[in-house]
Formats: structure tokens, C-alpha cells, sequence
């Protein structure tokens, strides 16, 4: 039995109420009680032996409950707790508190189908446009209501960081920081993934050596990988050439309880480098011919894939509408061929020397150049004047200067965020193959040629793709519908102020964003957009460099709203744009993509057929691969 202290309250049968002690009095053998009644608030006055003190139930001070407490607390902690259970009784509870729209097919991917494995190491391979994002936000959250998960990874390419962390931020209301070689660097001496608990890191980043150590001393609870195909490992024979991305695969398979992958390309036609794939996400699960029947039947229990075909909305109607692809052809007027002919021979000349020379770097700055030129004349006039001035200092110093930097690949630079790449962009177009000074004046003698037929080109205004464009505007009428958008495309920001400065000399607003700006920047410009279209201006047009972008530019536009899209002013359709219009699909009632396969500002892939001695890209790639 329990002391009896003042303010006590003691229950008995002899008393009708509990009773809340006041005084007491021990003498010998017996103890003299004054108490208050709880209810009627009666004085009592008793003398207790000690064998009836066995009978009374003492319930301590601290543990009466006085709601006296501050009820707005007490509301907040019940409140606390009741959504700590929710997903017990809300099967969609993370749909209930992050700021979307769910589809049919995201729902059912999430709740019917990921959730309830025991153990989520799962391929989610929707076509582009589903909202992986979305799924895969969905199921973060879920996942961290139950507990299960605290600490997560998301691994992406570089160009899509700042965009992962601006859907969980507004989305998800999920704050993830961006880990890169700066914060690492200001982190020295400390494993910067122990002090962070939500990250977003680039697969190539991550992917370094140094990085990859620390990444071997921390564990996670949910990774999460976006064009986890980047990934890859290929088999020759009987030996598996495993890239450093696959390899950080491996290290983060063995380090994380969840592994979840996003992709829209699976299958790259290669049956080996799918079965790798699968093997970081369960190890040997999977044999080539239980791959194949597993395949053949559907019965894959690591991936879910469907097509945009096969997606419906809630009243059972197709997510994505029909597109009309329209192709523009046009022939270069001779000004600009003489152009194309005489860059692509400098071009083809050096990439020789290049490849003889086994310097890399140069055959890479070589392929910037030949794509400027597929862009507009204005960036390849710029890119050769920057090139130009760069030699020119180098002659005036009598020296030589070769860069020891390593630079990324090919597919690592096409990786990068825009701002970024461009930066090592301008870095190779400096490089120059030439050993003494006469070969550095020649090159630069050539490069003045160069210049000037582009200028001459840029003179009298013949640019044939800039003048199909404005036709294409004209005939569409849009100066008559206010209500229509038109998108532009382009991958060079020289293009990009090119188009700018023209369109706006055509009488048409321009709302423009490229990757060199920052996070508020671009959503500034996304909201002059919509606010410009809301007060009816005749057209807007959003000149973008930064694809990654597209997301946010369509949100505003709803379905009845019209938007057509002219893309490839630089080359066949880039993979990047062609899988940022597909997630806005669903928001379109049309779009329209104009390209013109024949030009070689559009492919260049294409010779001119003029002159059919004349290299393409390809022949450029295939004599490196030779060589």
C-alpha cells in the first residue's frame, strides 16, 4: 500500500466519496485523518487502525489528473497523435496531406501494388509523363508515417536536382538538401551523410571515388534512383564491364533497406544489361531464362511498367490526348551552306588530327562546335569568336597552354545541369591541337574566315530555320488568339538570346528561362507567364534552354487550353525534350512539333547532298571509335 501524504486521495467502502487528504496525524497504532470529500466537499474526520489502512486505496498527488493543463497543448499532442496513426485508418493518408492530384494508375501503382510488398526493391517504369515523381514521393511519405523510414537518398542526374528539390518542397512539404562537392568540401573532416538525413545528390557526383567511401559508411532506409538505366553494366563473353555509375549501384544496394528505381527505359534491348539491373535491386534473383519466362508472362514482382496508351482518368478517359507531329522541310539558301561546308571542314579536318593524337578532349570541343553550328549562326559565330580571342591571347604570349583538366564524357555532360555544362562547353572550345606557334597562327587565320562568312551570313538575314519559324507563327494566326502558348526549345544560350531578341522584334512578348538561372529566378519567370496570360496579352513564349523547367511552365495551362510546341531548332528531337513534352501531354489538347530532318542545322547526322564527301556527326564518332 502506498504512503498517505497530504493531498493524497484515498477510496474506501466506509466512505461514500473519495476523499482528498488535508492533514494527518500519526499516534502509536492508529493515524487521525482530516480530510475533504471530493464531491460535497464534506469535512471528514476519522481515526484509522493500522490493520484498516490495508483496506484503503491511495492514489498518489502526482497522479490525479487536475485539467488545469494548457488546452491547447493538450489538443496539439492528441492531434499529434492521431496523425501518427492515421495511415491505420486512411488508406491514402499521404495523398490526404501533400499538395496533389492523383491519378487512377498512380494510386493504384503506390497502394495496390508497391506498398504491400514486405520489402520495397522495386523498378517503377511508367512511360514519361505517369508522375514517377509523384509515385515516388507518395510512397517516401507513407513509408516515413509508419516509422519505417527516416533516412533517405535520392539520386538523380545532375540537370534534375534543384527540380526533385523543389517537387518535395512543394509538393510533399519535404525538405531535402543538396549535397555536392562544395558542401562536402566545407564539411571537411566529417562524413557529411551522417549529418543529413534527407539528401539529393548527382549520380555522377556520387559516383567518385572519394565520395563513394563515404557512401560505404552509412546506411539508409530509402533510396531512391531516377534514371536508375544510367546504371548500366554490360556483359562481353564472359566478362561484366561494370560503369562507375553501376558501381555505385552496388554500394548503395548493400547500404539501404529500400531501393527504389525510377526509369521510362528499362530495356535497352540488351537482355544482360536488364538482368544486371535487376541484380542491384535483388542479387540473383533472376536467371536469363527465368528473366525471359518472367518477361514473357508479365509476372516481373520487381517491376511495374505501363504505357501512356493504356493510362485513364477517373471518368475512364484517355490521360493523354492524341498528338499531331508535323515535319517542316526547307532547303539552306547558299549563304548558309557555304557556312556549313566550310565549318564542318574545319571541324572534320581537326577531329582527324584529334583522333591521330589520341586527345580526347579535342574531339569532344570539335563535336560542341559542329552541334553550335546546328543551333543557329549566332552561336556559331559566337562559339568561334570565343575560340578565336583564346588563341589569339595565347599567340600574343608566345606560349602554348594545354589543359590538364579531366573532363566528363560525352553522356556525363549531357548530365550536367545547363549551367554547369556550359562552363566546360567554353572550356573545351578553348583547346587547340597546334605544338608551335605557326600552327597557332594558321588555326586562328582559319577561324577568321569562319567568322567572317557567319557574319555575312548574320548580315543579310537569311537564316532559313528563323524564317520558316516566323512563317509557322503567321499562319497559325496567333496574334489572333491570345489564349494559345507557343514553347520553343534550344539546348545553346547564344540561340536562346537570338530568339529572343528576333520574337520580340516580331511584336510578340517572350518570357524566357534557361539554366544559368537560379531557383527564384525561374519561378519568377514561370509566374510572369501565367500572369501574363491571365491579363491577355496575345502570346507568350518561353524560350527554354533549361528542359528540366518544362514541368512548371505547363502547370498553368489547363485542358481546353491549346498548347503548340516547336522543338528541335537545334537537331532531331533531344531525349530530355521529347520526355518533358510527354509529361505535359496530359495538359495539352494538341501539340505540334516542327523539325526539319533534312537540314543539317536539324540532324547532324545528314550531309549535305551537294556535296556528299562531306563528313556527318557520325562519320566524326565512328573514325574516333576506329581509331
Amino acid at each position: 500500500m502506498a504512503e498517505i501524504r497530504e493531498n493524497c486521495i484515498l477510496r474506501s467502502n466506509r466512505w461514500k466519496e473519495p476523499l482528498r487528504v488535508v492533514k494527518i496525524e500519526k499516534k502509536g497504532d492508529y493515524i487521525e485523518l482530516y480530510a475533504e470529500g471530493l464531491n460535497s466537499k464534506r469535512f471528514y474526520r476519522e481515526i484509522l487502525l493500522n490493520d484498516e489502512l490495508k483496506r484503503i486505496m491511495v492514489i498518489p498527488e502526482e497522479a490525479i489528473v487536475r485539467f488545469s493543463g494548457d488546452p491547447e497543448k493538450f489538443f496539439f499532442s492528441i492531434e499529434a497523435q492521431r496523425i501518427r496513426l492515421a495511415y491505420d485508418f486512411d488508406p491514402f493518408h499521404a495523398v490526404s496531406v501533400s499538395k496533389i492530384d492523383p491519378l487512377p494508375h498512380q494510386i493504384e501503382g503506390v497502394y495496390e501494388v508497391i506498398l504491400k510488398k514486405p520489402k520495397i526493391r522495386f523498378l517503377l517504369a511508367d512511360d514519361p509523363g505517369a508522375g514517377k515523381t509523384i509515385m515516388a514521393g507518395l510512397i517516401f511519405k507513407e513509408l516515413k508515417f509508419r516509422g519505417l523510414v527516416e533516412r533517405c537518398l535520392i539520386v538523380v542526374p545532375g540537370h534534375l536536382k534543384y527540380q526533385w528539390q523543389r517537387e518535395m518542397k512543394e509538393k510533399f512539404k519535404e525538405h531535402f538538401e543538396i549535397i555536392d562537392r562544395n558542401v562536402m568540401n566545407a564539411a571537411w573532416g566529417k562524413n557529411i551523410w551522417e549529418e543529413r538525413n534527407q539528401c539529393i545528390t548527382s549520380m555522377d557526383f556520387a559516383k567518385q571515388n572519394d565520395v563513394l567511401d563515404t557512401l560505404k559508411e552509412v546506411r539508409w532506409d530509402l533510396v531512391i534512383v531516377d534514371e536508375a538505366h544510367k546504371m548500366a553494366a554490360y556483359k562481353y563473353g564472359a566478362e561484366v564491364k561494370k560503369t562507375q555509375r553501376y558501381k555505385l549501384g552496388e554500394v548503395l544496394s548493400k547500404t539501404t533497406t529500400y531501393f527504389l528505381f525510377l526509369t521510362a527505359t528499362p530495356h535497352k534491348g540488351d537482355p544482360y544489361n536488364f538482368l544486371l539491373l535487376l541484380d542491384l535491386l535483388e542479387p540473383q534473383m533472376f536467371t536469363p531464362e527465368t528473366l525471359r519466362e518472367a518477361t514473357r508472362k508479365r509476372e516481373n514482382p520487381l517491376l511495374l511498367r505501363r504505357m501512356k496508351e493504356d493510362l485513364k482518368d477517373f471518368n475512364n478517359r484517355p490521360l493523354f490526348p492524341p498528338r499531331y507531329i508535323h515535319t517542316i522541310r526547307y532547303t539552306l539558301s547558299p549563304h548558309e551552306k557555304k557556312l556549313y561546308e566550310a565549318v564542318t571542314r574545319y571541324v572534320f579536318n581537326y577531329y582527324q588530327k584529334a583522333v591521330e593524337r589520341e586527345n580526347r578532349n579535342v574531339q569532344l570541343a570539335l563535336l560542341i562546335l559542329q552541334r553550335r553550328l546546328a543551333s543557329s549562326v549566332r552561336a556559331i559565330r559566337r562559339s568561334l569568336e570565343r575560340r578565336k580571342k583564346r588563341l589569339e591571347e595565347m599567340y600574343r604570349q608566345a606560349r602554348l597552354f594545354r589543359e590538364e583538366e579531366r573532363f566528363p564524357e560525352l553522356e556525363e555532360l549531357e548530365d550536367l545541369p545547363e549551367e554547369e555544362r556550359w562552363k566546360y562547353e567554353e572550356k573545351l572550345l578553348r583547346l587547340t591541337l597546334a605544338e608551335n606557334l605557326d600552327e597557332l597562327k594558321e588555326e586562328i587565320d582559319q577561324l577568321s574566315e569562319l567568322i567572317k562568312i557567319a557574319k555575312e551570313v548574320e548580315r543579310i538575314e537569311v537564316e532559313t530555320k528563323l524564317v520558316e519559324l516566323k512563317k509557322v507563327m503567321e499562319k497559325l494566326m496567333l496574334h489572333k488568339k491570345p489564349k494559345v502558348k507557343l514553347l520553343v526549345f534550344t539546348e545553346a544560350k547564344d540561340t536562346l538570346d537570338y530568339l529572343v531578341e528576333k520574337i520580340k522584334s516580331w511584336g510578340y512578348s517572350v518570357t524566357f528561362i534557361h539554366g544559368g538561372m537560379n531557383q527564384d529566378q525561374r519561378i519568377d519567370a514561370e509566374r510572369e507567364f501565367r500572369q501574363r496570360y491571365n491579363l491577355g496579352d496575345e502570346l507568350n513564349i518561353p524560350v527554354e534552354a533549361s528542359v528540366s523547367a518544362l514541368n512548371y511552365i505547363i502547370a498553368g495551362a489547363t485542358v481546353w487550353e491549346i498548347v503548340k510546341i516547336i522543338t528541335s531548332i537545334d537537331k532531331p528531337i533531344p531525349l530530355q525534350v521529347y520526355n518533358g513534352i510527354s509529361r505535359s501531354g496530359r495538359l495539352m489538347e494538341r501539340i505540334n512539333l516542327k523539325k526539319d530532318p533534312n537540314c543539317p542545322s536539324c540532324s547532324l547526322a545528314r550531309r549535305l547532298k551537294s556535296n556528299s564527301s562531306l563528313p556527318s556527326r557520325e562519320d566524326l564518332i565512328k573514325l574516333g571509335e576506329k581509331r
